[in-house]
């Protein structure tokens, strides 16, 4: 079985839909997931309806009862899931403000008898409306009522900040959906020392590098690692939440220089012209500095031997620049 996902356009969020995109593409192939954000010959709606297309087409003709998921982002105004309006008017021509023939094509091939055969499957992903302003709000004016977007549709509100921890949520809530694990409820009991635990995600992500999908993996590796993921072990190593819900004020402790140097904190996933905070990279510690998984030298690029290039890390405690506003 192959795996066919799209991503839409999610306007001012584009950083964040690309990093939950680099996530599938870690999982499933780089060819296999869509999104025209990042600059494919045809950067519009209908490269997107190609994709997609092309992926039921492929499937109905091979037999093989390929998955295909189209991730469409919303956004919760005035009570309702609408999706950003620049979609809707490229699924139009533009004089005749008919439905584009892409679309056309699309609806064909999901009424079409044959569809019931295909694991067609629409999955929303609300995302919050953090540092969202009323204009801004007003591009997301069409209410989420396509009906052509498959045979089914599943709302995913995991994403609870625009940061790494909620992409990654979101991400892991689509594969699990694909490769039928049990849904995401997270657990630590699979793991009784800290050292396996980095050894499982090490491995892992070695595999996952070496130009191997999950599904090109070793039938036995695959069942180990499922058996893994089923009992609550996330499908990534986990990233520290940042808050994009607050608003937050200098750290005046740090004029007097009590309590040390500042330490460069998380980034939230919003456009360049967006980010908000520290500028500097961040600063990350190894998770155990004496694993097998950390023998790099200063000079070695090779990831695996390092657990910070290859992000078995957490940022570094320390004081921030910017601290959350109290009451």
């Amino acid at each position: 079985m192959a795996y066919h996902i799209a991503l839409s356009y999610a306007g001012d969020d584009k950083c964040f839909v690309e990093h939950v995109a680099s996530i599938l593409k870690r999982y499933i192939g780089v060819e296999s997931v869509f999104h025209y954000t990042t600059g494919h010959s045809k950067t519009n709606i209908r490269a997107f309806f190609d994709f997609i297309n092309s992926s039921l087409h492929k499937d109905q003709n091979s037999g093989n009862g390929d998955a295909v998921r189209t991730i469409c982002f919303v956004r919760e105004v005035d009570g309702n899931n609408r999706i950003v309006v620049g979609q809707q008017t490229e699924l139009l021509d533009s004089e005749e403000r008919q439905v584009d023939a892409g679309l056309k094509t699309w609806q064909g091939v999901t009424n079409s008898r044959s569809a019931s055969n295909l694991q067609l499957k629409t999955l929303a992903v609300v995302l919050p409306n953090h540092r969202m302003t009323s204009q801004k709000l007003k591009q997301w004016s069409v209410p989420f009522d396509l009906n052509c977007f498959g045979q089914g549709t599943l709302l995913c509100d995991l994403a609870i900040d625009i940061d790494y921890a909620s992409a990654e949520y979101v991400a892991e809530w689509v594969l699990r959906d694909i490769f039928r694990f049990r849904p995401l409820t997270h657990s630590c009991k699979v793991f009784t020392y800290e050292k396996d635990t980095i050894s499982f995600y090490a491995e892992l992500m070695q595999d996952l590098r070496k130009k191997k999908t999950f599904s090109q993996l070793d039938e036995e590796r695959r069942k180990h690692l499922t058996d893994f993921f089923n009992s609550g072990v996330p499908l990534l190593w986990p990233s520290v939440r940042l808050r994009t819900d607050i608003d937050t004020q200098p750290n005046t402790l740090l004029e007097t220089g009590a309590i040390g140097t500042a330490r460069s904190g998380l980034r939230p996933l919003f456009n360049e012209d967006q980010l908000l905070g520290d500028k500097d990279p961040v600063r990350m510690v190894v998770s155990a500095a004496l694993s097998q998984h950390h023998e790099c030298g200063a000079l070695d690029s090779n990831p695996d031997a390092c657990m910070i290039r290859s992000g078995l890390s957490f940022p570094e405690a320390g004081p921030r620049n910017n601290v959350m506003k109290t009451k």
